[in-house]
Order: structure tokens, then sequence, then C-alpha cells
């Protein structure tokens, strides 16, 4: 046999062998090559990183699916995906802010979960959606009212107009682990504004009030009170005085019920 044959041969094997190494592999394991080889393509294109409590919780979430063999629709190209949408943001010169589930990991532990939220400048709203439609071909934006859900993506950008609280927390942003949040103050008066909503389905709330605790809890010490509870007094009128409550009973150890 020709040298040049003998390559081609082995050449051939490769490529075999290869494919069919690709099809013995599990979907959670194929999900997990093409998340790695996405995070790789977003890094060369420059792309910001994800807080490092965000990538935790991703991970977390991607081992517990494993573990059941559940494979979520865009999971593999989840940090990619995100990152994109908040350079999206940046580029079109909006205000944003990173709320919800992933910034109370930040701020206590990372728990798995999927869904993002940000909170973005209203007025700003219609050129991130267009600059959106550019990016992601795919996206087929639903107006739920008070935010917009970047479908297929578990996505949700929640108009600042909203409540007042959400105005307060673009305003009081401040840089953790190179993104925008909202101050820890205005954190817990959301959770408690979240709580306390009639619109929540109850385990959410329950979910939500926890979170309240949690952050109030792990940063006590470094809490301005004051601001605190101007900041919870937006939930509705008389607020202050429930929330006020809230907070000697947390400080006591009490049980809460909101």
């Amino acid at each position: 046999m020709k040298r040049s044959d003998l390559r081609e041969a082995l050449s051939h094997l490769g490529r075999l062998g290869g494919r069919r190494r690709a099809q013995a592999l599990s979907p959670a394991r194929r999900s997990e090559i093409a998340r790695r080889g996405a995070l790789a393509r977003h890094r060369r294109k420059g792309y910001p990183l994800l807080p490092e409590a965000v990538s935790t919780s991703l991970e977390i979430l991607r081992v517990q699916d494993s573990m059941v063999g559940r494979v979520r629709y865009g999971h593999d190209r989840m940090e990619e995906t995100v990152t994109r949408v908040v350079a999206t943001f940046d580029r079109v010169g909006a205000k944003w802010a990173l709320v919800g589930a992933h910034v109370v990991g930040m701020l206590t532990e990372p728990r798995a979960t999927t869904d993002f939220d940000f909170v973005v400048e209203e007025p700003k709203l219609h050129e991130i959606l267009d600059a959106l439609r550019k990016e992601f071909p795919e996206l087929a934006p639903f107006d739920m009212g008070p935010a917009v859900r970047l479908t297929p993506f578990q996505i949700d950008l929640i108009k600042s107009t909203q409540h007042p609280i959400f105005r307060e927390a673009l305003k009081g942003r401040h840089q953790l682990d190179g993104w925008p949040i909202p101050s820890t103050e205005a954190m817990v008066a959301l959770k408690f504004w979240s709580a306390i909503s009639g619109w929540r389905a109850t385990s959410k709330k329950l979910q939500d009030a926890s979170d309240m605790v949690a952050i109030y809890q792990a940063h006590k010490g470094k809490i301005d009170r004051e601001l605190l509870v101007r900041l919870a007094a937006l939930a509705y009128p008389g607020a202050e005085r429930e929330f006020t409550s809230l907070l000697g009973k947390i400080d006591r150890g009490d049980p809460i019920t909101i």
C-alpha cells in the first residue's frame, strides 16, 4: 500500500471513529461540548464575561439536568446569548441592571436558575429591541405589559417605568463583578414588593420573602436602613410600617408573615 493511501485510510478511520464516539455520547455530554464551543467563540468575539456567581448558577443547573438526562433548549449557548444581549444594551447606550435570582446569588449564594431578568430604561426599549432583532434573527419579543420576554430565550426586560422601585433600582445601580446591579437596599425592597404583590404565585412569593431575608441578613451590617425603609415605602402607601415591623422580626429571629 502506498504511504499516501495509508494516510488516507487512517484519516478515514479517524473520522469514522469520531462520528461513532459522538453518536455514543449522551445528550447531556453533547450539550456540554456544544456549550464549551459556544463559550470559546464568545470569548474570541470579546463579549463581556458573566459574573462568577452567575456562571456558578448555570453550572449547578447543568449538573442537575445531567443527573436526570434533561437537555434545555438553548442552554448550551446561554452564556453567549446573555452576554450578547447585554453587549447590545451597551451598544445602544441604554441604562440597564441585572435583577432577580441571579443577583440574589451574587449577594448571597448561587442557586440553579434559568431565568435572566434585566431592568432597562423604557425610553430606549424600542431601540434595544430593534438592535436585538438584528443580533438574533430568531428572536420573537413578547410584550407582557410590565416586561418584554425575549423568546425563545428565558430573558425578561423589565420596563423601568413599571414601578417606582424599578426606577430607583436603575438610578442607584453599581458594578459588581463587572455587571451593573441595584443597590443592596433596592434589591431587598424589590423582593419585599414582589413578596406582597397580588399577581405573584404563592410559591414565588415564598421564594421572594426568603430571598429578602437572605440578602438583608447577609448585608445587615452594611445596609443603609433609612434608605432601605424609604425604598420599601414605595411599594404601597403606608408600606413603611409593615416593612419596619418585618425588619424588627428578622432582627429578633421571629417568624415572619407577609
